[in-house]
């Protein structure tokens, strides 16, 4: 039996996707406290967020969004991990600026602790791509393009990440011809 590369790379992104996202659920989260919502992005739907993401960076005259949305659109599938706006309920913690969780509630903060937990989701999720020598990158404008476009169940998501994930002979996040930024 002889397989073709192109014949199993797809299924490999798809395998990494799952994995990632199993690392990301499974990071170390405060108070062991899960605040993530993750998904798997794949085919139109994926080809959809990437042209969003295009179109916002066009409107709002931001290379990088404009780059981000081809590289989208160039990916075989893109992980999301999105935080649930919420605070752990801590009385003296402070991290965020307030001083307390009530306060950051009041005044429209986010909680500090749940961002670094999301951070770290972040962190397991593109190690594991690494082990997996799949080519990736953080996309923090797709996140928020995703956030925008209802991509995820929640609507209490105050911040995400996309990772894109693409196998080729050349990196599209990185053997790409160049947008300047103005």
């Amino acid at each position: 039996m002889i397989i073709n590369s192109c014949d199993f790379e797809r299924e490999t992104v798809i395998d990494c996707a799952k994995k990632i996202a199993s690392a990301a659920r499974t990071a170390p989260k405060a108070c062991g406290d899960d605040s993530l919502e993750i998904k798997i992005v794949t085919g139109e739907d994926l080809v959809e967020l990437g042209k969003y993401t295009e179109s916002v960076g066009k409107e709002i005259n931001t290379n990088y969004f404009i780059r981000d949305g081809i590289i989208m659109q160039n990916c075989e599938a893109a992980v999301l991990i999105g935080l649930k706006d919420q605070v752990l309920g801590l009385s003296n913690c402070g991290y965020c600026g307030l001083s307390n969780c009530g306060n950051c509630v009041k005044n429209g903060g986010h909680c500090a602790i749940k961002l670094a937990d999301l951070g770290i989701a972040v962190g397991s999720a593109v190690s594991i791509a690494a082990d997996m020598r799949v080519d990736n990158r953080v996309l923090y404008s797709v996140g928020k393009c995703a956030m925008e476009k209802g991509f995820f169940d929640s609507d209490k998501i105050c911040n995400a990440y996309a990772i894109g994930l693409s196998i080729s002979g050349k990196s599209v996040f990185f053997d790409r011809e160049a947008i300047q930024e103005k």
